[in-house]
């Protein structure tokens, strides 16, 4: 497949626990300071879904920490149960994630390729 790179990590992994209701203080991702956009692999391997919200910032990863409903629309990045993804963001982004019902841990790498 033309243009397609194997995600190659450019950091250290970091893990975040999530629980129902409100998101927990944001983890700092780190990995490449520039040079365009980076990978960030995500792994939940638990078995309840994640809504995790990102940001340039600890704020704004935990304001974009929603469950989206009908009507109330949310900044997160759904990460599905047992799923492993990942998504090209800005650099040097913070993590956080809310869950709908019971708890649940995510890691995120930093990197390059998908």
């Amino acid at each position: 497949m033309d243009g397609y790179l194997p995600f190659r990590p450019a950091g250290s992994t970091v893990v975040i626990g999530v629980q129902p209701g409100s998101a927990p203080p944001a983890t700092f991702a780190g990995g490449p300071v520039g040079g365009g956009d980076v990978g960030y692999m995500v792994y939940n391997p638990s078995v309840n879904d994640v809504w995790l919200g990102y940001g340039p910032t600890s704020t704004a990863a935990r304001d974009n920490s929603v469950v989206p409903l009908i009507g109330i629309p949310s900044g997160a990045l759904a990460v599905p149960a047992g799923s492993l993804q990942v998504f090209t963001l800005a650099p040097q982004q913070f993590f956080s994630g809310v869950t709908q019902l019971g708890s649940a841990s995510v890691s995120v790498t930093p990197g390059y390729g998908a």
